[in-house]
């Protein structure tokens, strides 16, 4: 992973939180589990093809964003408020947590949240709902041991932004 993955400049602090939430850690003592997930997390890591598709699928989606490192943050703010959630394994929904989410996308794109916005949104969240990109952040979860990870809430949000637009979009394919 490399700063140029990012759609936007992106400062250092933020992109060394960004690696350390989406690589994890392996542990001292890995279960058998934990080392399959880890060889999987290796060889998704290692698919250039992949990695190609998701930055153009970035980048074709993406309107200017003013600044990368408050949309991180933002996102993280709204990852957090929806962990409990998914830690009691509520389905994804509508709510303060979304609401958080479609609020920072608006504010660093110029744009207020309107269900035309939201729409939108789902094309520009397009890469996280590939369902290599979901085996991914399953991945991280069980590698290291943790049910729920930054990774695993930003897909609830983004099965939330789906499920709540009248007309969802079918997940991309790669």
């Amino acid at each position: 992973m490399s700063a140029r993955t990012m759609v936007a400049p992106v400062s250092e602090a933020m992109f060394t939180a960004f690696v350390t939430m989406a690589v994890p850690e392996p542990p001292a003592d890995p279960t058998p589990l934990q080392v399959v997930a880890f060889a999987q997390l290796f060889a998704l890591a290692g698919d250039r093809a992949l990695t190609r598709g998701l930055l153009a699928m970035t980048r074709d989606s993406a309107d200017l964003i003013a600044d990368e490192d408050e949309l991180m943050k933002g996102i993280g703010d709204a990852c957090t408020l929806a962990e409990p959630m998914e830690r009691a394994g509520e389905p994804p929904r509508a709510g303060p947590a979304l609401d958080r989410f479609v609020a920072v996308h608006a504010s660093v794109r110029g744009a207020r949240d309107t269900p035309q916005f939201r729409n939108r949104l789902l094309g520009h969240v397009a890469a996280d709902r590939v369902p290599r990109m979901r085996h991914y952040w399953r991945l991280v979860a069980e590698a290291g041991d943790t049910p729920v990870t930054l990774g695993t809430s930003h897909l609830w949000l983004t099965d939330s932004l789906e499920r709540s637009i009248a007309r969802p979009t079918p997940l991309p394919k790669s």
